[in-house]
């Protein structure tokens, strides 16, 4: 693409497409991320102590709602007892969220984590979606008002900003830490064996941004999910710029630098990486920006934010360039054998012609399904890493089917994680009871003399 480029070509004429999953699905042989996710199992060994001198990293693409099929590849590696096999864990945007509940492997698993989806984010509530306001996201707040009435017209007036699109609040305090509560203790006791990489993209450093509990960046549930409001601030649609302590400049979504978190887990040291990607195959990469996007990227960074290199790059699909780039660089790797020279990259996404999951998407059906695709596919390649777990011998699709079933959309809430939610709830309320009987025993004891 690069020869081309320099040739004269235009980006806007190129076509740049994902296919690496017929190759992988066809392969008789394994990939060399396969055979070493494989010896990992039948060693059980676990983060820290692997001792075959390998660092096994797992990248995760997010892409808003999109991510339900990443949320549904990690179900599957978490069924078939995989995550210990990785040393490290790599997030771009919702990718960061997937994999947090994904190294807390808390009570609940997978389907408390991918619930995230199917069933908090999705509906016709405007909780975490409100596409009322993508007017002034255009900068066209005045036509908004015809839908957002007075609400609109007071915030025109007096809010710089005005309501996201995407509500990240509701996403990263309300689901996060109350409603699907991320199991802060386990995930926080795992991190010096496999750390948690948050991606977000640097707007003057015009690069990826990696932020980790060994750099300093979080170390409370509040300091990690406000590390994740940086990378999966879509400019324009999410709100302001995320500044935070110990990073010394503005920070937005990983989409501009580093969708596919892949780069940063090589420049980690990886030897082996499993990639996650949430578009499928098939579809062209590349194409003219939509006037929609360029007037979000104007009045974000051009005129909100007074960042006009940024908008630049955008309007110029520079992000898209750096996309399509990754993804023919995984097209590559997917055909990597044992004998060649590493790093090794093994690339995992929905074949084509499956749809893509819209960014925006309500349906809950449709996030539901959108899961069960990452688990049937994931778990079709994975399988022969955990031969003698129970699901092993099944096919893709029951596999998904039996993870998640039909009996999920019967209700508001998937029963199965609503009884977890109850036991966790009286779980705390014992313990805290406890405590507090403790407490009042101590203050009642008399003083010694």
């Amino acid at each position: 693409m690069r020869t081309l480029l320099a040739d004269g070509k235009s980006l806007f004429d190129l076509d740049a497409r994902g296919d690496s999953q017929a190759m992988l699905e066809a392969r008789e042989d394994e990939h060399p991320v396969i055979e070493v996710l494989r010896k990992r199992v039948k060693a059980g060994t676990k983060p820290g102590s692997h001792g075959d001198g390998l660092k096994v990293g797992l990248a995760i693409e997010g892409g808003g709602m999109r991510g339900c099929v990443s949320a549904g590849m990690i179900a599957a590696v978490s069924t078939l007892g995989l995550m210990d096999t990785f040393d490290a864990v790599y997030g771009s945007s919702a990718g960061s969220l997937v994999g947090a509940y994904a190294i807390a492997g808390q009570e609940g698993m997978p389907r408390l984590g991918c619930s995230v989806y199917y069933d908090t984010l999705t509906g016709t509530g405007r909780h975490f979606i409100d596409t009322r306001q993508i007017f002034r996201s255009m900068g066209l707040g005045l036509f908004g008002t015809v839908v957002t009435r007075w609400r609109g017209i007071k915030e025109l007036v007096r809010q710089k900003w005005g309501s996201p699109v995407l509500n990240l609040n509701y996403l990263l305090h309300d689901v996060v830490e109350k409603q699907r509560p991320l199991d802060w203790e386990k995930f926080w006791k795992k991190q010096p064996t496999q750390p948690l990489h948050v991606i977000a993209s640097g707007v003057i450093s015009k690069k990826a941004v990696v932020m980790t509990s060994k750099g300093g960046h979080f170390g409370t549930l509040r300091e990690l999910t406000e590390c994740m409001r940086a990378s999966m601030l879509l400019p324009g649609i999410t709100g302001p710029m995320v500044t935070l302590p110990n990073v010394d400049e503005p920070l937005v979504d990983s989409q501009l630098y580093e969708q596919i978190p892949f780069q940063t887990a090589l420049d980690d040291g990886c030897t082996h990486v499993l990639v996650m990607r949430s578009r499928p195959d098939g579809g062209n990469l590349l194409g003219k920006p939509k006037i929609v996007e360029r007037l979000i990227a104007r009045r974000f960074f051009k005129r909100k934010s007074k960042d006009p290199d940024s908008y630049e790059f955008l309007k110029t699909s520079g992000h898209k360039k750096l996309y399509a780039e990754s993804v023919l660089t995984l097209n590559e790797a997917a055909a990597a054998k044992s004998g060649d020279a590493g790093p090794f990259l093994m690339p995992m996404c929905l074949p084509a012609p499956e749809p893509e999951v819209g960014r925006l998407e309500r349906d809950r059906a449709k996030i539901l399904e959108g899961v069960r695709k990452g688990y049937h596919h994931a778990h079709l390649l994975l399988r022969r890493t955990a031969p003698e777990h129970p699901t092993a011998t099944m096919d893709g699709r029951q596999a998904a089917l039996t993870a998640f079933p039909d009996s999920i959309l019967s209700e508001e809430m998937d029963p199965v994680v609503r009884e977890i939610l109850q036991r966790s709830t009286a779980a705390a309320a014992s313990k805290e009871g406890l405590r507090q009987q403790q407490q009042q025993q101590q203050q009642q004891q008399p003083l010694s003399s």
